[in-house]
């Protein structure tokens, strides 16, 4: 759950650096409504549809768990938010329920200029079905057109090793075959009239995976 609680504080630092900058009052709401299917989880919040794509029975890679996150424009209008990958949040859990810990360095808590997600990889971006060449860690911003859809396709590569017992441990290791629960928090934050930031909170149900077995 530390995972949870880390992106609860930038999230909440960031909304609050919203509201320093502009002088704008932010506003907050929890979206509830959700479906699952097989391989695909969706959310709509007030003008974007969020569909997460993850297959229920992958095989071990290299490269980790594999999943999607499509963002589609219900609006009439082109739409502007911050990057989802910089206010995202994931749990994986194991089989017994316990979670497994991955590593992870706040952007917003970074002291260098460099930043690199470090708790998974972005693999592939594609804008209305067209593949796009972007380092989402220098993206403030996703713009989506109307009726367009903005699609990252991300890999979870490694989890932190060692005995639990530091607090910031530096091994690495590749996931391990298994059943995991994920579930995915997104924060969305959209830009209204240059400067009038809205947010909403999307927390998508559990998915049960079995990874390599």
């Amino acid at each position: 759950m530390k995972k949870i609680a880390i992106n609860t504080i930038q999230t909440a630092l960031f909304l609050l650096s919203i509201i320093g900058i502009t002088g704008a009052k932010a506003q907050h709401r929890e979206v509830q409504l959700t479906k699952v299917d097989k391989n695909q989880v969706t959310a709509i919040g007030e003008n974007v549809k969020v569909f997460l794509n993850i297959d229920t029975v992958q095989r071990q890679s290299d490269q980790g768990i594999k999943f999607s996150i499509k963002l589609k424009n219900l609006s009439n209008d082109d739409i502007k938010i911050y990057n989802i990958l910089d206010l995202m949040s994931f749990l994986l859990m194991d089989e017994s329920g316990k979670s497994v810990d991955i590593p992870h360095v706040s952007k917003f808590l970074s002291n260098t200029r460099s930043f690199k997600y470090e708790e998974f990889i972005v693999e592939q971006i594609r804008a209305n079905g067209t593949r796009e060449n972007l380092k989402m860690e220098n993206e403030k911003f996703i713009d989506i057109k109307n009726g367009g859809t903005f699609e990252i396709t991300l890999r979870i590569p490694k989890i932190k090793g060692g005995d639990r017992t530091e607090f910031y441990p530096k091994t690495r290791v590749s996931v391990p075959k298994g059943r995991y629960t994920f579930q995915l928090f997104l924060t969305l934050v959209e830009m209204k009239n240059g400067v009038k930031g809205s947010s909403e909170s999307l927390n998508l149900p559990p998915v049960t995976i079995s990874y390599g077995n």
